[in-house]
């Protein structure tokens, strides 16, 4: 979130009685003429458009784009607004649209449909879909841009009910809560170290409106754009709201942050990391609205208000497949230009690039522009390519008298796709990078025999009978679940499809999940490998997707995870969802012992005894690194291979030795500190000390989830037993 403005709600109650009277006498009734009205202002990580319908009772078009109106990141103004804190029960009463706050002038263009905080365990934004009245010019203009991926700003205009500040009793905690929350949210590629501290957290708010907006009214941030070349000095007078909200010009766009401003989120880079740098639109400048609708009604010869846009995002596993069936599909028409436009008007070259199509065969497609058409019977058609992190924007825009044509166009491309498949009996994760074979087998794979043969029957049955199959692994790290993983892919001739965390930064969780599920449907027989992604599931979709395998005609799911304490009970509750459960321990004394044997040559039998009894709770990750350090050393240091494993594991304990020294160290340090810091506590001159305890924890290395009281409870505490807690917690 971006761009933030504050006034006293008295001071725009007069604008918004002229054009919501009971509203606004209500607003005037419940609160004072102290009470704040914050605008809050940032893009949407993500649009999702939905097709276009008929309202029966008005029998007028209405369109729905779903979008982020706030998230968690922390905006411009170092602040932070709790999605959870939401209170809409004001707003639903009047759920209007506005345009960039106008109060004064209003004319209705939208209204919202739905509200909800995502997820909804512990959110990281508020999604909503506002319904666009398409027979409405300015209606039209923000449906079809948004609809196109080139993002608008929303902004909230919002009450503070309950907020929290350095000043506040619980302010480290918040601030960890949030930092937890939003590590989470951008899949940990933030560090903790990295992140910022908030001076200001909204708990609980109260939703009045919000808008859809160019900027809000914030000279500074506007200045800073214009210093950071965002926007052009000649054109930042467009981008200034004079009074409280009416903004200069009609233009509603001339720049599109496309996923981030200053705080918001975006993803690690591409999603597919080997797609070129076309790919990464951080840099990419925007046509504007205005000058892509001038554009586009000289080629159609018709009005703005009767384009039709039929859209589809083409995820990044799917490129190749659907850039292929685009240029099979429309391969018979006329390609009049070919043009890519920046924000102000200029050009740009057109960008094409290499498009691995599957793991032989690759070919060159326009990625990045517009491309004027005519059929072949001369009907005008526009093709416009957008490139994101998460995959392709492609557009079909007419005259909506063709607007037949398009979706005609947009039917045969998706069948096309459909039957045509380039990943079908493709190895490749869900990102579209394809996966290269490894030298894991299954005689190389030590785990339980019967657990093997599971697993081995269940691959069996999906790929010969067609029959589907869920899998469920579970245990610790380097225990197998991911050698296995590598193992099933290398011997299987189905199609093979590698999901991990990761994937979930690049979309929501559902849409995420849902498009490796419909992928593993039309590739089938497939195999679907989710690799630890626990945290991030959408259990009803999941639950759904399990509920129907019977359904999946060969369809092979396994969902691994290092902590099963952590799968929702919704998820395990069903006997039969998940056709096998298998458990990967820490490798026993006879596991040790066979992988020592497979991994290694001429060790004595009593050498051999030894190295396992030394291996105890070790995983076969671990062993796996024990015996490539041997290698090393017996390589380096021409010393045969038993003696080296010896060696090896003496060197691996010292070095463990001396890493929990260390901790040891800085654990005594701290808990001498917390002593000193209790026994001031005791002392009435001290005011409250909870915060530096709590400080002085948070520096101790293993420290978890310990309470610090506050002071007015020490009394009832001695020094002994807060440090004895705090020994607790570092256990």
């Amino acid at each position: 979130m971006d761009f933030t403005t504050k006034t006293k709600l008295f001071e725009v109650l007069d604008n918004i009685r002229a054009a919501f009277p009971d509203y606004a006498d209500a607003l005037g009734a419940e609160y004072t003429d102290e009470t704040m009205l914050i605008r809050k202002a940032g893009a949407s990580e993500t649009l999702e458009a939905q097709p276009i319908t008929r309202n029966a009772a008005t029998g007028k078009d209405e369109g729905i784009i779903i979008g982020d109106i706030t998230t968690l990141s922390v905006d411009s103004y170092n602040e932070v607004v709790l999605p959870e804190g939401m209170d809409k029960t004001r707003y639903v009463k009047n759920n209007v649209v506005l345009r960039a706050h106008n109060y004064t002038d209003f004319l209705p263009h939208a209204e919202n449909a739905w509200l909800k905080a995502y997820p909804t365990n512990a959110p990281t934004r508020i999604r909503a879909a506002t319904k666009y009245y398409l027979d409405d010019e300015y209606g039209l203009k923000v449906y079809n841009h948004r609809s196109a991926k080139r993002p608008l700003g929303y902004s909230i205009g919002f009450i503070p009910i309950k907020m929290a500040c350095a000043d506040s009793e619980d302010w480290d905690a918040q601030v960890e809560m949030w930092q937890d929350r939003y590590s989470k949210h951008t899949g940990g590629s933030i560090a903790r170290a990295d992140m910022p501290t908030p001076d200001l957290i909204y708990q609980n708010w109260k939703l009045l409106e919000y808008s859809d907006v160019v900027v809000p009214a914030n000279p500074d941030t506007v200045a800073s754009y214009v210093a950071k070349g965002l926007i052009p000095p000649e054109k930042a007078a467009d981008y200034t709201i004079e009074g409280d909200t009416r903004p200069k010009t009609s233009i509603i766009v001339t720049k599109a942050l496309r996923h981030s401003v200053t705080g918001d989120y975006k993803p690690d880079g591409l999603w597919n990391k080997s797609l070129d740098d076309t790919f990464d639109i951080s840099e990419f400048d925007e046509a504007s609205l205005d000058f892509d609708n001038e554009i586009y009604t000289k080629f159609l010869k018709c009005k703005v208000k009767n384009i039709y846009v039929a859209q589809y995002d083409i995820p990044s596993p799917l490129i190749g497949t659907y850039l292929s069936s685009i240029q099979a599909i429309t391969e018979d028409m006329t390609i009049v230009d070919t043009r890519r436009f920046s924000y102000d008007g200029t050009e740009s070259p057109p960008r094409r690039s290499q498009i691995q199509l599957n793991s032989t065969q690759s070919g060159r497609f326009l990625t990045d522009g517009t491309e004027f058409t005519h059929t072949k019977h001369g009907i005008p058609v526009i093709k416009d390519f957008a490139p994101s992190w998460r995959g392709i924007a492609l557009s079909l825009i007419v005259n909506e008298e063709n607007e037949s044509v398009a979706d005609g166009i947009m039917n045969e491309i998706h069948q096309h796709a459909d039957s045509n498949h380039m990943l079908r009996g493709e190895k490749f994760a869900l990102s579209g990078e394809f996966l290269s074979s490894t030298d894991d087998t299954w005689d190389d794979l030590v785990i339980g025999a019967k657990d093997k043969q599971a697993i081995q029957k269940s691959l069996k049955i999906t790929e010969e009978d067609g029959k589907s199959r869920g899998l469920l692994f579970v245990g610790p790290p380097g225990t197998g679940k991911t050698k296995t993983g590598r193992t099933i892919m290398n011997d299987t001739e189905s199609t093979f499809i590698w999901m991990s965390a990761r994937d979930f930064m690049y979309g929501w969780p559902s849409s995420v999940l849902r498009l490796a599920f419909d992928m593993g449907r039309k590739l089938a027989p497939t195999v679907l490998f989710m690799e630890d992604i626990d945290t991030d599931l959408d259990v009803d979709l999941v639950k759904t997707e399990l509920d129907g395998l019977r359904q999946n005609s060969g369809l092979m799911t396994i969902l691994t995870t290092n902590f099963p304490e952590r799968l929702p009970q919704a998820l395990i509750d069903r006997p039969g969802r998940f056709h096998h459960v298998l458990h990967f321990a820490l490798p026993d004394k006879t596991q040790r012992k066979e992988m020592l044997n497979k991994w290694t040559d001429g060790i004595s039998e009593s050498l051999l005894k030894k190295i396992v009894e030394k291996t105890e709770g070790f995983s076969g990750a671990h062993i796996a690194h024990l015996v490539e350090y041997a290698d090393t050393i017996a390589e380096d240091e021409g010393m045969e291979i038993g003696l080296a494993l010896l060696e090896s594991m003496e060197r691996m304990s010292d070095q463990r030795d001396l890493i929990e020294e260390l901790q040891s160290d800085a654990k005594a340090k701290a808990l001498d500190d917390i002593s000193l810091m209790v026994a001031d506590a005791m002392n009435p001159k001290t005011k409250d000390i909870s915060a530096d305890i709590a400080e002085a924890m948070n520096n101790v290395p293993g420290i978890k989830d310990i309470t610090i009281p506050e002071r007015t409870a020490f009394k009832d505490f001695s020094i002994s037993s807060v440090i004895a807690a705090a020994q607790g917690a570092l256990e």
